[in-house]
């Protein structure tokens, strides 16, 4: 056991297909969790958006296999790894989870750190003010629209994955930051639900920062982001350039 036990939470890392190379950004995530294992981590927290598009178990262990391989050594060398899905990869299901040996979580996820509570979640079910994108997030995440997605062929999921990746990235960036961003009346809301909350991790937003309890984690373009908490506190790191 570390006398010194370290956790790390991370979000938005956003894994390419590595079906002909391996991207920049997941060579960058996998010197990140063979640095977990040479510094004594303890425990690492996903908050959502691991990868950049999962569409099914099937095609998502083939497509991200060096990095299934990579977390499956992590939780085998006795490390926790924890996940809280995002909206860009809620599809992920047994397969995955029993390949990784990782932990689904259910936000908001509670955790005491240090004698400190902690409130954990991926962030976008607080940007409220996105009506578009909260029509859509409920649609998708019904269980029966989730489960006839999964019954198609796999190279239709692909299509319309990358169609609606696209569509995304096209639109998202047409927003206005005060609509894309979170909601100050569901944030208080949430605070209102977990009154001992002293500190509220997420990601999504791609704007890191501390904003007061709130902090809020960075994505890995072009820089990797990630905050680990000690004993001695919480600390902000990243990394630039290659590794």
């Amino acid at each position: 056991m570390n006398d010194r036990p370290r956790t790390r939470f991370v979000a938005d890392v956003h894994l390419l297909p590595e079906v002909e190379a391996v991207p920049e950004v997941n060579a960058t995530f996998h010197h990140f969790l063979d640095d977990c294992l040479t510094q004594s981590v303890d425990q690492l927290y996903i908050l959502g958006d691991l990868f950049e598009m999962w569409v099914g178990d099937d095609i998502g262990l083939q497509d991200y296999a060096q990095s299934i391989a990579k977390f499956r050594a992590l939780t085998q060398s006795g490390i926790e790894v924890n996940l809280i899905e995002g909206n860009r990869d809620f599809l992920m299901r047994h397969d995955f989870y029993h390949a990784t040996g990782i932990t689904r979580l259910t936000p908001p996820y509670r955790l005491n750190l240090n004698g400190e509570q902690w409130l954990l979640l991926h962030g976008d079910e607080l940007c409220t003010s996105d009506h578009g994108y909260q029509r859509m997030r409920r649609i998708l995440r019904h269980p029966w629209v989730m489960g006839a997605f999964l019954r198609l062929p796999a190279q239709t999921r692909q299509r319309i994955g990358r169609k609606m990746r696209d569509q995304s990235q096209k639109f998202g960036g047409r927003k206005a930051q005060n609509i894309t961003d979170v909601n100050d009346s569901a944030l208080q809301a949430l605070m209102q639900a977990y009154p001992d909350t002293q500190r509220i991790l997420h990601g999504h937003t791609h704007r890191p920062g501390v904003y007061g309890k709130r902090w809020v984690l960075g994505d890995w373009r072009p820089q990797a982001w990630w905050v680990e908490v000690t004993p001695m506190g919480a600390q902000w790191h990243y990394w630039r350039g290659n590794h």
